[in-house]
This record gives C-alpha cells, structure tokens and sequence, in this order.
C-alpha cells in the first residue's frame, strides 16, 4: 500500500488537494511563519493570534491541553505541523519535516491507544481539517529516503483512521457546516490516498452527504443557515472547495452543489463592503479589510466591481441588505431577525441592525469573541447586539419573529417586523434608511418588565455624554476622523434612563472584538420600564465641516402615534423631511425640494408559506 501511495497520485494532485481543506490558520499573514517554525523547533510555541506569551511545546498528548479552546481546536487539526511543513518548503531545513513526521507518529500512536476521545481528539471539526494536513506531510515523505518505513506509515495509517471516523454516520455532524467540512475532508482524502481500500466509497460518500444537506445548509435565497456573516464566507469557501476537488477529479458537481455555491457566493457578495470587511453578524469579527477564513488561498474573494443590490431580501432566511449612494458614498445597512434553531453560531440579535458607511461600522455588534474568554457568554447573549430585549432576558428565551413589510426604491428603503417573546413581550421595530445619511428606528413595545436596548459604535469612534433635552429626548454625537455620526432619541411613555458604558464586563457593554481580540468601544445603553412605549431614534451622519456640532438635528413624533400610523418630522441642518405612515403606505415629504416619495410595504407571506412548507417536506 504504501509502496503504490508513493507514486500515486501525482504531486502537483496533493499540492491542490493540501490547501483544499477545512483547516483554521495558525496565524494571519502580519506574522513571518519561518520565525515561528524557528521558535518551535527550539521547543517554544508563540503564537500571538491566540496566546499573550510564548509558552513551551508539549509532545502528543499533552500538547492537545495546551491553550484556550480555540487553540486547541487549531492544534488538534494539525495546524502547527501544517506551519512546519509549508516553513520546509521555503527553507528545506529537514529538521522541520523530521519533527513534523515525528509528532504525527506520536499523534497516531496516542489515537490508537484510545477508548474514548479526550480534548479536542475526535472533534468533527478537527478530524477533517486532518486531511488536507496528511495529504501535505505525505507529498513529503513519500519520497524521502532517510525517514522509517514507520514514520511513513504512520501517515497512512493516521489517513486512514480519520477516514473512518468521517463515514462514521455517529460521528456525522449533519446539521451544521462541521459536517460539510467533514464531506470536504473524505474527499480530500479519496483523492490524496487513491490506493486505500476505501477511497472509491469515501468519495460516493462525500458527495452523497453533501447533497442531502444542501437544503438544510444553504436556503433557496442562497444564505447559509449559520447566523454569521463570517460563516457565510467559510460555506462559500467550503462549497467552492468541495466543487474545485471535484475538478482535480475529473468530477462535475451536482446540479444542487452548482446552484448552491452560486448563490451562496452571489449573497456573500452583498455583504462584502469594498475594503473586503462583513458586518458583525453572529459569529463574525471586526475588520478593516478583506480576511481568508481558512487555511490555504482562498476561492472565493471580494469581487473587484462590487454588483450591489438597492435591496436584497431575504424573509426565509431573516435577512435584509441595504445599499445606497450608489456608486459613491456607498453605504450598507444589515438587519438580522433569523433563527434557525439547530444551527450554528447563533448570537441573541433578532432584530439588530449593522450600519457602515465610509470604511466605518457606525452601528454595529460586539462580534465573534474568543470561545473560553472572560465575558464569551454575555457577548452572545442580548447585550453583545442592538436588539431590544428585555432586562436579564436568558439566550434561549422562547420567542419568535416576523416580518410584516419590505419595500425600496433609489433613495428610501423601509422594513417592518414583529417580535413576540418571551410571555407577554412585544416589539414591533420599523427602520427607513433615507439616501446614505439618515436612518430612523422605531421601537413601538409593549412589556410587563423593563426592557432595553444597547447600542455598540465602532471602537475608532468617541460618543460624547447623552444629553438629555427633554421627557426622553436625548442628544450625542459619535465622531471619527471627517465623519460625524448625531443620534437623536424622542421617547413616548414612562421615562427611559441612558447610560454611555465602555469596556465593561459586568454588565456586559462597549465591546467590539477586532481581529480576534476583544477592543473596548463606546455603547449606549437605553433601559426603559415595564409598559407600552415608543422610542425612536434618528440616525444621521454628517460631514466634517458640521461635525463638531454646530448642525441641528431634530425629530418630532405626532402624539398617539401607532405602528400603523405615525408622523414624523426630521429636521437636519436646512432639510426637513415629513414622513407619514398610513397602514401599508409610507411617504417621505422633502419641504425644500417640495417632493414626495412612496413607498408600499409588502410583505412576502406567500414566499414564506411555500417555503416552510418545502423546509418541513
């Protein structure tokens, strides 16, 4: 076996087949890997994506304890020999690839040994991200004429073990994108080992899986069901991944693995800003440009000429993408109601919205915190996102969404939703986003407890104290370097109480995690009392000549408005602007330019019938 293995298949298939994988990087690309390898091969593990310090390497199996957990996911995937290996092919030092082969050994031996799993040991995840990291180390050592037929067959014996666990229908994530991962891995390894007795089987059965859970991973509107931005980029990469093997293969996709990564990538695009950044929905950390969230050169990337939509809606999926000020001053608004019970990364945001204009998240979450760090659980809980909720409100509270109405044109977008839940908590939150500039959000509540709401400001921005002008009505600015944002708070009610809050754990607040790391950020926290209520907020974003304060920003409601029925009138600088709801109509007056624009709220109940019923089938 291993005699045949060492001319078959051909190297340049296990170089394509090494970076195909499902493999979270050790380090970003601001780090020199060779100093690293240089630093392990003296028996020091420094890797500042995930440790404060340097620590000393361990030897299998104690080096699977080592870390917080996200590490030793990332080393348990064999990661840091994947960094050994690709440091060998620059520098050739063979110590490198000695040390890889002899912790492989080591890793096999220990697994062999086992009854039952320990650490991170049989980990869906970490058991296919193995694949493209053997299929690399066995490019290596097949050929290598100072190394023990052991050592060799180590590989082997260690591909072929993680390709059983994959098969294995007990160890089948199906429900998440770990199982697809694991259907990525049994492919990579069918074409990198060909000679295994079950490679043939492995790959019908890579291909079969997958199929089936297309429709449950990615809806027909192409979102993948993960809640994350992020994770939209990892199903995109993945399902690209998956189809490029294929290829290497000889093998066309499925018609449904066609379509699905199409539409996956097609929705991806939405959500890339031009600089390569996502909103921070779910799971997704902050950046400044554009990040690979796997290991290896990524398929899928921001496109060069971003196609935006106007409008892109998503109701079975719960998702709706904004952009204006096309095609300059181009602005990007997310609103996220999805909740997929049974998927992954879920973060309590039903309802929160993400506004970014100008390479800055004006409006935005606390993101993807480290798994296993101080404050993990209250960062996904209702105060990491701008969602109302109610005070101490528990993650899993039952409660569910709809939505009631979408429309938009060039120059306004609206949407109307209902949240019930938990007992007798009601939110109704509309939003209308005016050109690029302007966004209004109304909170129309009905609660037998206290309720809030806590706004997070990208950490570059300064939030300067809440004023308060009048019964709940407030005024502050967040400002950045040419670009001011004015937030403009009117309450109907029983009084609310503000508070601005930075960098707190207890309770939770002003936290934004960039790039892994969890940075301090000013928030504003708006409690209000049990009761039936109205807030609104006007968001409005204002130029450097105005930003240090000198425009008005107004808004004024007419008494006993109705989520069905209210006026509105925004007053910024010169421009006064009279928005009227009338049941599904909306109009927006501009008094200067004496115009008026008309927006009818639909909202796609049949569209959601359909699909439910196709969801259940």
């Amino acid at each position: 076996l291993v005699a045949t293995l060492a001319t078959e298949p051909s190297k340049e298939i296990l170089d394509a087949v090494a970076v195909r994988g499902a493999s979270l990087p050790l380090l970003t690309e601001e780090y020199d890997p060779q100093d690293i390898a240089q630093r392990i091969l003296g028996g020091t593990l420094t890797v500042p994506e995930f440790l404060t310090e340097p620590i000393r390497l361990l030897d299998y199996p104690l080096h699977l304890t080592q870390g917080p957990p996200t590490l030793r996911l990332v080393m348990a995937s064999l990661e840091l020999e994947r960094l050994l290996l690709e440091a060998f092919e620059k520098n050739a030092d063979e110590k490198l690839l000695e040390l890889v082969l002899q912790r492989i050994e080591q890793l096999d031996r220990h697994e062999s040994s086992r009854w039952l799993p320990d650490q991170f040991l049989w980990n869906d995840h970490a058991i296919a991200a193995r694949a493209g990291v053997l299929a690399l180390a066995w490019k290596h050592a097949r050929t290598r004429t100072n190394s023990t037929d052991e050592l060799k067959l180590a590989i082997v014996r260690k591909a072929a073990r993680t390709g059983m666990l994959l098969a294995s229908d007990t160890h089948f994530t199906v429900r998440t994108n770990h199982g697809v991962m694991q259907n990525l891995a049994l492919l990579q390894l069918a074409t990198a080992f060909p000679a295994l007795p079950e490679s043939n089987a492995w790959a019908r059965l890579a291909k079969d899986r997958l199929d089936l859970q297309l429709a449950h991973y990615v809806s027909d509107e192409g979102m993948v069901l993960e809640h994350s931005a992020s994770y939209q980029q990892v199903g995109a990469e993945l399902l690209a991944r998956f189809t490029d093997i294929l290829a290497l293969r000889g093998e066309a996709p499925s018609p449904a693995l066609k379509a699905k990564t199409e539409s996956a990538k097609e929705v991806l695009e939405q959500l890339w800003r031009p600089d390569g950044s996502l909103p921070l929905v779910g799971n997704t950390p902050m950046s400044t440009d554009f990040s690979p969230v796997l290991a290896g050169p990524s398929l899928v990337q921001p496109p060069r000429d971003g196609r935006y939509e106007l409008a892109k809606l998503m109701p079975i999926s719960g998702y709706a993408v904004w952009h204006a000020g096309l095609p300059g001053g181009l602005s990007q608004t997310v609103i996220a109601w999805g909740k997929h019970d049974g998927h992954g990364h879920k973060h309590a945001d039903e309802l929160s919205l993400h506004f970014w204009r100008d390479g800055m998240n004006w409006l935005t979450a606390t993101g993807y915190w480290p798994y296993g760090r101080l404050g993990a659980e209250a960062a996904y809980g209702w105060r990491g996102a701008n969602a109302p909720h109610q005070i101490n409100e528990a993650f899993g509270s039952p409660r569910s969404t709809s939505l009631l109405g979408h429309a938009a044109n060039e120059h306004i977008k609206a949407i109307d939703l209902e949240r019930k839940g938990p007992g007798n908590y009601t939110v109704r939150r509309q939003v209308l986003q005016i050109e690029n500039t302007t966004l209004l959000v109304l909170d129309f509540t009905t609660a037998d407890k206290p309720h809030q709401t806590v706004w997070s400001f990208d950490p570059r921005l300064t939030l300067s104290e809440p004023v308060q002008t009048g019964h709940d009505h407030i005024r502050l600015r967040a400002v950045g370097t040419e670009t001011g944002l004015t937030l403009n708070l009117l309450g109907w009610g029983p009084a609310a109480r503000f508070e601005k809050i930075r960098g707190k754990l207890d309770p939770f607040a002003g936290w934004v995690v960039v790039d892994r790391e969890p940075v301090a950020a000013d928030s504003l926290v708006v409690d209000a009392p049990a009761s039936t209520s109205l807030l609104a907020y006007l968001f409005h974003l204002t130029d450097g000549e105005t930003v240090g304060g000198t425009e008005r920003i107004e808004i004024a409601l007419t008494e006993g408005a109705t989520p069905a029925r209210w006026t509105a009138q925004l007053t910024a600088g010169p421009k006064e602007l009279t928005i009227d709801r009338r049941s599904k109509m909306i109009e927006v007056t501009d008094n200067a330019l004496d115009g008026t624009s008309r927006l009818a709220l639909e909202a796609p109940e049949d569209t959601l019938r359909i699909s439910a019923a196709q969801l259940k089938e």
